[in-house]
């Protein structure tokens, strides 16, 4: 089996460029860009694919936290890359595939894929798609600033007529517990890593906000934290010190040109590089 160290040394030794081998230099870089450039990933994976190390992939994917796990599965689905998710989450893959692709049709003839933008706005104007609408629209009504991931979450994770015991029409005793089984009856498709409320347990939206808000990264207090590093605000942010870095570049021996062609979460990455070469040397 390999180890997740070995796994990232084999993805930068396979890296094309100077910039993609920095994603790579340590667990704390890596993880750093899954979270921020998921996407900048996909290619180096692939071509670890195309040598055949699925060991190298299964140890990556083994490593990542449920919500890094997502972003990343998520940059899968969007390049198309359902073969290459099936082996680095072969877990995970068939769940997160079918939420992204399959179309549910509504009562007045229209149809979304599960779980996207348009299909939470149809449900929003009333769309109607039989079981389970109750409850949808209510996540909705409730939750309406929130991502579509946080609402897939939870859809999946509160008992099926929520709605009606938040409404008080039900009693404890009558909650239906949602399951893996059960949400395919309700045409809901659990999300990666999807978090269930389970009997007796009558606080569930106690216990599902919390999971779902990990998995989904939203209504979190830290992220307008002024110490969060990744909030545009705070003076922690690289990014607004990045220019200035970029300027002193030349004085360690790298070429800007190749932090400038970069996305930004490219170029942090390279920074990060130098500041932690910078601090061993001394």
């Amino acid at each position: 089996m390999v180890s997740f160290t070995k796994a990232l040394s084999n993805a930068e030794a396979v890296a094309p460029t100077q910039v993609s081998k920095a994603f790579f230099n340590s667990p704390v870089v890596f993880r750093g860009v899954v979270k921020t450039d998921p996407d900048a990933l996909v290619p180096i994976f692939r071509i670890l694919d195309d040598a055949g190390d699925q060991g190298s992939l299964l140890a990556i994917g083994r490593s990542l936290d449920s919500s890094t796990k997502a972003k990343l599965i998520t940059a899968f689905d969007d390049a198309g890359e359902i073969g290459l998710k099936a082996k680095m989450f072969p877990d995970e893959a068939a769940a997160s595939a079918a939420l992204k692709n399959k179309p549910i049709k509504f009562k007045d003839g229209t149809s979304a894929p599960y779980g996207s933008k348009d299909f939470w706005n149809a449900i929003g104007k009333g769309a109607m798609i039989g079981a389970g609408y109750g409850l949808l629209k209510w996540i909705d009504d409730k939750f309406k600033d929130a991502e579509e991931e946080y609402k897939n979450c939870m859809a999946g994770c509160l008992p099926h007529n929520w709605d009606a015991y938040e409404q008080k029409t039900i009693e404890g005793k009558d909650l239906l517990y949602s399951n893996a089984t059960s949400l395919t009856e309700y045409q809901i498709t659990p999300v990666p890593s999807q978090p269930y409320c389970v009997k007796p347990n009558e606080e569930c939206e106690e216990y599902c906000d919390p999971k779902c808000g990990e998995l989904s990264k939203v209504d979190l207090p830290f992220n307008d934290s002024p110490l969060n590093p990744l909030n545009p605000d705070s003076p922690l942010n690289p990014f607004r010190w990045l220019t200035r870095l970029t300027d002193l570049l030349p004085d360690f021996g790298f070429d800007t040109k190749l932090v400038s062609s970069a996305s930004s979460a490219s170029s942090l990455a390279v920074i990060a590089l130098i500041v932690m070469s910078t601090v061993m040397k001394r």
